[in-house]
């Protein structure tokens, strides 16, 4: 197995650098089942990140590569449910892809619920401290994802 850093996966999608793209496609495409590429948690949270940022990348774009990325039987994706679980969190609109992705694994590992300051995407809640009620609709999204695990919620830190 060889591991696989975002610039190389950045230049095989963009090919915004051609001397770079090449190289990272003969990497790519010379991988094979039996020597798979490998492609940590932190690699696609900072794919996913400088996709959306530097190259602005919608949600919809991008939920394709990540998909993609986990459909690619030469590639093997550190956490794959929760990755795919994130990715569709993504392709709904629920949260960006790292807010989903770090539900998701909380929610893998059996956590109750995530405590966060932001959570899927929303703006901070700039009310009264503790008014708990607009809270909850503001930032609760229990039960979304789809990963089969303990149910899980995210619940801000005042």
């Amino acid at each position: 197995m060889i591991g696989l850093d975002t610039n190389v996966l950045v230049r095989y999608i963009t090919q915004d650098d051609p001397a770079q793209a090449a190289k990272a496609a003969a990497l790519l495409e010379s991988l094979t089942a039996a020597e798979p590429g490998f492609i940590s948690l932190v690699v696609t949270a900072e794919l996913a990140w400088v996709l959306e940022r530097n190259y602005r990348l919608g949600r919809g774009p991008l939920a394709a590569v990540v998909e993609r990325l986990l459909q690619t039987e030469t590639l093997r994706v550190q956490n794959d449910t929760e990755v795919f679980a994130a990715m569709l969190e993504l392709r709904h609109g629920h949260a960006d892809f790292a807010d989903a992705l770090i539900a998701a694994l909380a929610r893998g590992a059996g956590c109750r619920h995530t405590a966060t300051f932001v959570c899927a995407g929303l703006k901070p809640y700039r009310g009264r401290k503790g008014d708990a009620s607009v809270l909850a609709r503001a930032w609760g999204i229990a039960g979304r994802l789809s990963v089969p695990a303990v149910p899980t919620a995210t619940t801000p830190i005042m």
